[in-house]
C-alpha cells in the first residue's frame, strides 16, 4: 500500500501542472488569426485577383480571407488609418492585409 501513495499524489499533481501550463502557452502564445481582411484595388484588378489567388490559398489552410475593393491608392491608405483595423501588413505595393482580433 506504501507504494501507492505517491502515485496517488504524483498524478494528480502532473495533471494539474500539465493544465497550468497550457492555459499559459495559450495566453501568452495564442495561435494565428483564422480571419484577414485583404484592400485589393478594384474589381477586376490584377490585385484582386492576386487577393482572390491568396483567398484560395489561405481557405485550403482553414483561414478566410475578406477582400475589400478599393478605388486606389488613397482608399487603401484611409483604410489603413481606420482606427477598426489595428494591424496591418503591406503584402504589395497596392494590397495591404490587415488582422483584426476577435472579440468574442
Amino acid at each position: 500500500m506504501w507504494y501507492r501513495l505517491p502515485l496517488i499524489i504524483v498524478i494528480p499533481l502532473a495533471a494539474i501542472v500539465l493544465a497550468a501550463l497550457y492555459v499559459t502557452y495559450r495566453l501568452v502564445d495564442p495561435l494565428p488569426p483564422r480571419h484577414l481582411v485583404i484592400a485589393a484595388g478594384m474589381a477586376g484588378s490584377g490585385y484582386d485577383n492576386l487577393a482572390g489567388q491568396y483567398a484560395r490559398i489561405l481557405a485550403r489552410h482553414g483561414v478566410g480571407l475578406e477582400i475589400r475593393n478599393s478605388a486606389g491608392a488613397v482608399e487603401n491608405l484611409d483604410l489603413l488609418r481606420d482606427p477598426l483595423t489595428p494591424s496591418t501588413l503591406p503584402a504589395t505595393s497596392s494590397i495591404w492585409i490587415t488582422h483584426r482580433q476577435s472579440t468574442h
